[in-house]
């Protein structure tokens, strides 16, 4: 405690018995120390002894006071000579002093390479763009100059789209995440994430990538250098397919030079074209200019027209003047292709959608190949749409308020969904055609209108005498009438006269011709044995192959490292979806609620050594 360690550290080196004392150098690696402690106190041998072990700058120390005194001594000796050589033995080591310093500083803040511009442009393969066409391009990324400042710019301008440094020895640094993009500034996360996330898809899902993986380990992705750099390049492709209007006609930015703004680009004619030309830019995309060159073959692609048709708002910059973070209309578009500003399912009318005056939300379309995740949805700040939540692979795009990361497992059977589920979101989605805020309210006026859309057989006048909450109807009360009308044979009512059973559809008794009155709608009471015997024909109806595991393990990637403490981090996760199973205490209560936004009931524990870090 007295060195200065913080708790969070100490239980780490607690439950870490497995590390090695006897080398200071590497006990200090393995637990992510620097040099600046001087004193560790560790167990070498568990038999009660603590073993008190100086730290290298402790030694240091030591042997800086023992040249002093050296040097001291020296003096007294023969002042003459020996002041010369003391000075000199003092220089120097203020001079090595100064290297580890600096040393210290580079291992610290990793900048990426600056790009070289070539001199001869006529060797460059593309044109020119117009710089009118540059600065409306710019205009709509950041803005006017007074809503992005000078430094947010400077963020984007120094990020590339490179990966994690070996360190080249055989301990786990836990920054030696081989499949990991690096982020080094605040800021362009809302687009490295979704990069991330596809590469993750390329990685995890695709066995021609041939890549080592190993679910349940603390790292389960483990790509050479060859395989990373062709995941990026099948992302790259993949986003910018997804986003282009012209298959025909894509953009790629194959030079670029901030200043000057000196921007070539070349027109490629499909999606082979596409990753040649992506393969030869690689010096240029892990370049501080490189995420700016990818944001930028984005937009023109998609086309800037098309991109401010599909916003809410066309006076928004793509780049917030708020710290210079993503909007999500920029992550939206990296993930879905799409620029739209909202995350709710589908397009939501403000008003009457047949009024051509009426203002449409934009939302997300439906099979999306990477979700989204937000940690506002558990504080009730935003409501993410099941086409989202619900994506092919199970990888998502976590938002929180300040930084984006990425979330996924290795389990593809997460991300199925069972028919009963399906079922309950197709119907919760047309509710929502009439609850725009989806608040689970819809008007009783509008239920006509959506048995129509339901194409239902039943009419509003039959079933509006169920629902007894006057003007408005709840989702709740809505999903079980509408389980009952798919299941009459099941449903009814008993005659409070003479107790016969009545279909729910009849308003009289058969039998007495008594009125049903305040009769409750109840399921058709059966014997214990046909229940049972219900029950297993139903498990054996649903398929259990579409149902997603209970247990399985999740993955947490945060590839920021703008400084040493803030060095990229994975973190390994144990979810149980159905909690009811198993009740344990949750040592990360943010992490449950944005797991719990996908899986209602899910129970979340650490299974790493690393908390989780969202923000």
């Amino acid at each position: 405690r007295k060195s200065g360690i913080p708790p969070s550290r100490q239980q780490l080196m607690a439950d870490s018995g497995n590390i090695d004392t006897k080398d200071t150098n590497k006990t200090l690696l393995q637990l992510h120390l620097s040099n600046n402690c001087h004193i560790l106190v560790l167990d070498e041998n568990p038999d009660g002894d603590l073993e008190i072990l100086p730290s290298p700058k402790h030694n240091q120390s030591q042997n800086d006071e023992n040249q002093s005194n050296n040097n001291n001594s020296n003096l007294q000796q023969d002042a003459d000579n020996d002041n010369d050589v003391s000075m000199k033995n003092n220089n120097n080591n203020n001079e090595n002093k100064e290297e580890k310093e600096n040393k210290l500083s580079e291992d610290d803040e990793y900048e990426f390479p600056a790009f070289e511009f070539p001199e001869d442009e006529a060797k460059i393969d593309g044109e020119l763009i117009p710089k009118e066409d540059i600065d409306e391009l710019l205009l709509a990324l950041f803005g006017i100059e007074s809503f992005c400042t000078k430094e947010d710019q400077d963020r984007w301008y120094s990020q590339g789209l490179g990966f994690i440094q070996d360190k080249g020895d055989d301990i786990n640094h836990n920054n030696d995440i081989r499949f990991g993009l690096l982020q080094i500034h605040g800021g362009p996360c809302g687009v490295m994430a979704p990069v991330q996330a596809y590469m993750l898809k390329e990685m995890l899902f695709d066995s021609t990538m041939g890549i080592i993986l190993d679910d349940g380990a603390e790292m389960p992705v483990l790509p050479t250098n060859e395989q990373r750099e062709e995941a990026l390049i099948r992302a790259i492709v993949h986003i910018i397919m997804k986003c282009a209007t012209d298959e025909t006609y894509i953009t790629w930015i194959v030079a670029a030079e901030r200043y000057t703004r000196r921007y070539y680009r070349k027109i490629v004619k499909g999606e082979k074209e596409l990753r040649e030309v992506i393969k030869s830019s690689m010096k240029l995309l892990n370049s501080r200019i490189g995420i700016i060159s990818f944001v930028l073959s984005v937009i023109m692609s998609r086309s800037l027209p098309v991109i401010l048709d599909e916003v809410d708002d066309r006076s928004q910059s793509l780049i917030l003047q708020e710290f210079g973070h993503c909007s999500q209309e920029l992550v939206n578009l990296i993930i879905t292709g799409k620029c739209v500003t909202n995350i709710h399912d589908g397009d939501k009318a403000l008003g009457n959608p047949d009024d051509p005056d009426t203002f449409i939300l934009k939302g997300i379309s439906p099979n999306q190949e990477i979700g989204f995740l937000t940690t506002l949805e558990p504080m009730r700040l935003a409501k993410v749409g099941n086409n989202y939540k619900c994506p092919k692979y199970p990888i998502w795009v976590v938002g929180s308020s300040s930084h984006y990361t990425t979330l996924f497992t290795l389990n593809i059977n997460v991300s199925k969904i069972s028919e009963h589920d399906k079922k309950s979101q197709q119907l919760r989605a047309q509710f929502n055609v009439f609850d725009v805020e989806e608040s689970g309210i819809m008007p009783t006026n509008k239920l006509s209108d959506l048995l129509t859309n339901l194409k239902s057989d039943v009419r509003a006048y039959q079933i509006k005498q169920y629902f007894n909450t006057g003007d408005v109807i709840l989702w709740n009360d809505f999903e079980r009438i509408w389980k009952m009308l798919e299941n009459q044979d099941k449903y009814g009512w008993n005659c409070l006269k003479c107790t016969f059973w009545n279909k729910m559809d009849k308003s009289m008794c058969e039998m007495c011709v008594t009125s049903k009155g305040d009769a409750a709608i109840i399921e058709k009471p059966t014997s214990q044995q046909q229940l049972d015997k219900d029950l297993k024909n139903k498990d054996n109806k649903d398929d259990k192959n579409e149902k997603p595991p209970n247990h399985f393990t999740m993955y947490l990637y945060n590839g920021l490292k703008a400084t040493k403490k803030d060095r990229p981090q994975i973190t390994k996760l144990s979810v149980w979806a159905d909690g009811e199973l198993q009740q344990f205490h949750s040592e990360s209560e943010e992490l449950q609620a944005l797991i719990r936004c996908k899986f209602p009931y899910a129970i979340v524990e650490y299974a790493g050594n690393y908390m989780a870090k969202l923000h």
